[in-house]
Formats: C-alpha cells, structure tokens, sequence
C-alpha cells in the first residue's frame, strides 16, 4: 500500500500495520510521520524501542536476532531500520523482506529512507514492501502548495495570519520546512495573541541576530556562562533590541518554574513541558537546569524581567543590557 503524507492519519485512525517504509527528502514531514506512527503504536502497547542505523560493515542478522527474541522488558517493540540511502545491498535485501513477509504480532517494523531512486524501487525489498507493508511517500512542497502549508500550521499553533503575512513567511524560508516551522514556532514564543500582523512577522522573522538571542539563551539553560558576554555583545551590535531578548529570557524562566516546581513535586515534569510545547530536543536541557535551583530561585529572575521591562519603558533607571547579562549569568548558575 502507497499512502501519501497526508493520508497517513487517516490511515492510521482505522488501524496500525505490521511494517512500514517512509521514504522521501524533506527531513520535517519524515520526522512528523515517523512520529505519527510511534504514538499510535505506543497507544497500543509498544513499549519498547530498538534503533538500528545502516552503516558500513553493518550486519543485517542482529535485527532478525531482535525481532525474533522475547522482550524481557516489553511484550511489544518497535524496530527502526535508517537506511538513508534505500540500498541494502544482497544480505539486507534478503532480511528486510524476511522481516516483511513474515511479521510476527508483537513487533513493528518501520524503515526510513531518503529518496529512492529508481533502481532501488525495482530492489526485491521494496517491492515486498510495496506488496507487504505501507509505503508512506514524502514529497517536497511545490512554491504554490507552501502558502497553504504554512496557513495550516500557523493554525495548528493557535495563530490566524492573512495572505500577506503567510507570503512573507514563505519569501524568507524559501521552501525550506524546517525552517518554517521553526519560525512558527518563534512567532507563537514571542506574540501573545492569535493575528499576526506583517510588523510582526518583521520583526521577528529569520536573521541572524534573532538566533543568536535563542542561542544566548540555550548556552544560560546548559551553564556555559564564558559564553554570554561574547553572544550577547553580537546580538547588540547586530542592532537587536533588547525587547526580544527580554522576551525570549522571560518565556525561558516560566518554563523553568514550572519544570523546577513539577521536580519537587515529583510530578511528569516530561508532561509538563510537552504541555508548554517544548521541543523534545530541548526537554534535557531544560530539565537539568530546572534541576540547578528550586522554584523560588527562577520565579525572582521572572520579577527581574518585570523590572527590566521597566526600565525598558523608561518607568526606572538603570542599563537594560548590563541587566539582560546578569538575567543570563543567573540562569546559568
């Protein structure tokens, strides 16, 4: 079965099969679907997880060793093949479609592959796959389907942006999903409010100065205070206004009362932070520093910010700058 991204939640609302193959070049719609697949089979009891990368000297055996063993840890399990290129040469030609043809019910096969040639679409493996397993194709967006991929995920986020805003969006990422996302992803960080306006995609949107605040930020969650005088010094002379770095420091101490208080409760600090939709990349950093101080602690940096804001205003005196590179120094106490 051949489904295309798109098809694939309905796909899987109606039931979870064997083995899957998602192929394709656009790394965001690979990793979605991916993901899509995970949590559906976690819903169903596949607890268990085995990552084989395909590399040279690999040898093919240890997944039918895997696949065929009883878990002492999980009744069910799923095995990941990455094989970036499709080719699979004669002795993983032969396990891939062994594994295919032969599924066993407490095992799910899922393969990742870039975008395959045609020569691997004649392979013996694929075609099991393609008659065996369901075979989830990515293709990249085309210019005029981007716009609308764009206005689906604002949507997504809980943002509403009209035709010329999307159309900024989509100049600036020039195709380039990840990117997209990411921006996004900022724009709901920074805006507190569902219509964007063109300033503030302007604003806020891609450049380099705008990373190098999330960096700033990112080097004080880790500890790397050598690091702050020296970023923070580049986003300035860029010509970035310190309200974003406020902004972004702000964002970054709620998350780290929240975690800190969710520790030393001992609640699902994980679910706390997919809550606060923290990326699952940032979740062990977020989760070590939250670990530094107790709650108390991140919630007087949050006040700081209040005062900073101030100043910003010109309601108090005193040197934003000085006082962002302190915020910083304090979180990576």
């Amino acid at each position: 079965m051949i489904l295309k991204h798109e098809q694939l939640d309905g796909h899987l609302q109606r039931g979870l099969q064997s083995a899957y193959l998602i192929s394709g070049n656009e790394p965001l719609l690979t990793m979605e679907a991916a993901d899509h697949i995970r949590q559906c089979a976690r819903r169903q009891g596949f607890s268990e997880r085995r990552i084989y990368s395909v590399e040279a000297g690999f040898d093919w055996h240890d997944i039918l060793l895997f696949s065929d063993s009883m878990s002492l840890f999980a009744e069910r399990r799923i095995v990941e093949i990455l094989l970036p290129s499709g080719k699979a040469g004669t002795q993983g030609s032969k396990v891939l479609q062994q594994l295919v043809q032969s599924p066993t019910e407490d095992t799910l096969i899922m393969m990742i592959t870039g975008k395959l040639d045609e020569s691997v679409r004649r392979s013996a493996w694929y075609r099991s796959f393609e008659s065996k397993a369901v075979c989830v194709q990515i293709w990249p967006l085309s210019s005029r389907q981007l716009p609308s991929w764009i206005r689906q995920r604002l949507s997504r986020h809980g943002l509403r942006a009209g035709a010329d805003v999307v159309s900024i969006l989509a100049d600036r990422v020039e195709g380039n999903l990840l990117a997209a996302d990411q921006e996004i992803r900022k724009l709901k960080m920074l805006f507190d409010k569902v219509d964007l306006t063109v300033d503030d995609v302007k604003w806020a949107v891609i450049d380099s100065s705008r990373h190098n605040v999330f960096q700033f930020v990112d080097m004080a969650m880790q500890g790397h205070r050598e690091k702050l005088s020296h970023i923070l010094g580049h986003v300035r002379m860029e010509g970035s206004e310190p309200q974003v770095v406020l902004v972004v420091l702000a964002k970054a101490f709620r998350t780290l009362v929240g975690v800190s208080e969710a520790l030393y409760n001992r609640r699902n600090a994980d679910q706390i932070m997919a809550d606060m939709k923290i990326w699952r990349s940032q979740r062990q950093i977020v989760t070590a520093a939250a670990r530094r101080r107790q709650s108390a602690y991140w919630q007087k940096c949050l006040c700081r910010c209040g005062q900073i804001d101030r100043m910003l205003k010109g309601r108090c005196v005193g040197n934003p700058w000085d006082e962002l590179l302190q915020l910083g120094m304090k979180m990576a106490v």
